[in-house]
């Protein structure tokens, strides 16, 4: 795939790393239907997917210009990203109010954890997660902060709980290589921090 890229100009590289030739696809969009810059669209979301899978918001708004089906669901993911990686997140108005206190009830538990208060963010979470279905990659990632809360707790069962709530389809398209990469991390540590040492060797590998 990124031969194939970098032969046909998708993709660059300064040595160090590559990225996507935006200005190419402008000039194929020029002159071609809708269906056809919309199909172009989503095979960019593929390639991005493929190199950058953490990138949701550059996915979000290709997605919405495509308008593929359940594009909000990258929006949902940058701003969980956000909100881990800077405590805060800002609000948008493309979402919907079911949409907003999805993104509400996380961070609300993601603070209440962040202060120690692994029992209320587990509940915030749980609570949600029996009044509404959520869908991949949604659920995971409740699924991640609550084992991450369930992992500190001095029970068996806790712990146990906290390394089943790790498990996922390998096959759902849904879920991406770096929300894997998180949920196999998480799973080792969780292994490991439960004296399960062969376990987590084996997950490593």
């Amino acid at each position: 795939y990124l031969d194939f890229a970098v032969k046909h100009k998708l993709l660059e590289t300064d040595g160090n790393g590559y990225y996507i030739v935006l200005g190419i696809i402008r000039k194929i969009f020029s002159n071609s239907p809708i269906e056809k810059k919309r199909e172009i669209y989503n095979r960019i979301i593929k390639l991005i997917n493929t190199f950058y899978p953490d990138q949701y918001l550059e996915k979000y708004n290709l997605a919405k210009i495509a308008n593929q089906n359940g594009y909000s669901v990258y929006l949902l993911q940058h701003l969980m990203k956000d909100i881990r990686e800077t405590g805060s997140f800002v609000s948008n108005a493309d979402l919907n109010d079911f949409e907003k206190s999805i993104i509400d009830t996380y961070y609300n538990a993601y603070c209440k954890a962040s202060s120690n208060q692994f029992d209320t963010a587990i509940k915030v979470l749980e609570d949600f997660m029996m009044e509404y279905v959520l869908s991949s990659p949604i659920k995971q990632e409740y699924q991640l902060l609550i084992s991450q809360c369930l992992i500190k707790s001095i029970t068996v069962q806790d712990r146990n709980k906290a390394i089943a709530l790790l498990t996922y389809d390998s096959s759902d398209a849904m879920i991406d290589d770096y929300l894997k990469y998180r949920l196999e991390t998480r799973k080792i540590a969780a292994l490991i921090h439960n004296g399960e040492y062969k376990s987590a060797q084996i997950q490593n590998k």
